[in-house]
């Protein structure tokens, strides 16, 4: 469904912003494919939070439904690969210990 509206914000020429948990190569590349050549790619990359302070925000959340279980954002952490150029993006910006 989110390729869905990515597609169509695409063919309207509109500016893009995907906020998710890409956490493998092969998802941020499915992700970009949708995007036509003229766009620009931007990876934002945020490092140095424990895993444990992620738990701690995830359970702040003011609706239970955005919860997410510990060992969720556990198997997240363990399935991180870094962000690479060859993926597709232009430029990769890394922010360590920071949001």
């Amino acid at each position: 469904m989110l390729d869905r509206h990515v597609t169509n914000i695409v063919a309207m020429k509109r500016h893009v912003i995907i906020d998710q948990t890409n956490m493998t190569s092969e998802v941020r590349q499915a992700r970009l494919k949708v995007a036509s050549p003229e766009y620009i790619k931007i990876c934002v990359d945020v490092k140095g939070i424990p895993v444990e302070q992620c738990v701690q925000r995830v359970n702040m959340r003011v609706s239970p439904i955005r919860r997410v279980p510990r060992q969720i954002i556990r198997e997240l952490d363990e399935s991180y690969q870094a962000p690479s150029i060859s993926e597709g993006f232009d430029h990769i910006f890394i922010l360590v210990g920071h949001v």
